[in-house]
C-alpha cells in the first residue's frame, strides 16, 4: 500500500471505530506502517466480535472500553514489544529547565542581611569545639588553671570554593588550661620551634570581645608530631 492508501485505510477504520481525535488516527496509520494491513484488519473484526458480545471492561472494572480502545487492546496483543513502541503515539518531552544561575560569592559586607536571617529560627548545638594552635602571648596563673593569651587572625588558610572572602581579622583567644596540663607544657614551649595545641569548648566574651576556650586537651605540637606513629601502630 502507497501512503495515499495507507492514511485512507487508516481513516476509514477511524471512523468505524467512532476515532475522531487526529492522535488516534495517526496511531492506526502508524499501525498499517509497522505490523502490515493483514494485522489491523484481523485486530479490527476482533474488536467488533468483542464488542457484540458486550465489550471489555477496563482493568480496574471502572467501566467499558470503548470501540477504540478494544482496538488498541488488540492489536497490542497481536505485535511485539518493539512493533507497539513505534505505533505508540509520542510523549511529548517536557522542555528542559534552564540552567540555574551561576551563584555569585557572598561578599562579606552583606553577611549581615543574611545572619539575620538564619536568626530567625535557630537550630540547637551541643557544643562549640575549638582547636587553637600557637604560641602564647601572656600566661596568666588562676586558682587550679591558668590562662594563656594568643592573637590570631592576620592570615586565613584557603577556604572552600564558595564562601565569603573573609578579610584579615584579629581575633583574641583565651585558652584556660589546667594546672596539671599546664606544668608539663610550660617547659615543652620554652623551645622557641614548639607551639601550643589546645582544643576544648569554645564561647564568645561578649564584654571584652574575645573567644574563651576552656581546653579539654593541651598540648605542643612537636610531642602531637611524636604522638601520631604511636597512634598508628599502636594495638
Amino acid at each position: 500500500m502507497d501512503p495515499q492508501e495507507i492514511s485512507e485505510a487508516a481513516k476509514k477504520i477511524a471512523e468505524q471505530l467512532g476515532e475522531t481525535g487526529a492522535g488516534p488516527r495517526e496511531q492506526i496509520r502508524r499501525a498499517f506502517e509497522v505490523a502490515g494491513p493483514e494485522t489491523v484488519q484481523a485486530a479490527l473484526e476482533e474488536a467488533q466480535r468483542i464488542e457484540a458480545s458486550g465489550g471489555l471492561m477496563l482493568k480496574d472494572g471502572s467501566r467499558r472500553r470503548t470501540p477504540g480502545g478494544v482496538f488498541f487492546y488488540v492489536l497490542r496483543q497481536r505485535v511485539s514489544r518493539e512493533e507497539w513502541r513505534r505505533i505508540q503515539p509520542e510523549a511529548p518531552k517536557a522542555p528542559a529547565p534552564p540552567p540555574p544561575p551561576p551563584l555569585q560569592p557572598l561578599a562579606w559586607e552583606e553577611r549581615a542581611e543574611l545572619v539575620q536571617a538564619a536568626l530567625a529560627r535557630p537550630g540547637t548545638a551541643g557544643f562549640a569545639r575549638m582547636t587553637v594552635v600557637g604560641r602564647p602571648l601572656e600566661v596568666k596563673p588562676r586558682e587550679g588553671f591558668v590562662v594563656a593569651t594568643l592573637e590570631g587572625g592576620e592570615r586565613l588558610p584557603p577556604l572552600p570554593h564558595g564562601l565569603p572572602q573573609v578579610p584579615s581579622l584579629r581575633t583574641i583567644y583565651k585558652v584556660a588550661i589546667a594546672d596539671h596540663q599546664w606544668r608539663s607544657l610550660a617547659s615543652a614551649l620554652n623551645n622557641p620551634e614548639d607551639m601550643l595545641v589546645a582544643e576544648g569548648f569554645a564561647f564568645l566574651n561578649v564584654k571584652t570581645g574575645s573567644v574563651i576556650v576552656l581546653a579539654q586537651r593541651a598540648m605542643t605540637k612537636l610531642a602531637q608530631r611524636r604522638e601520631k606513629p604511636l597512634r598508628r601502630y599502636s594495638g
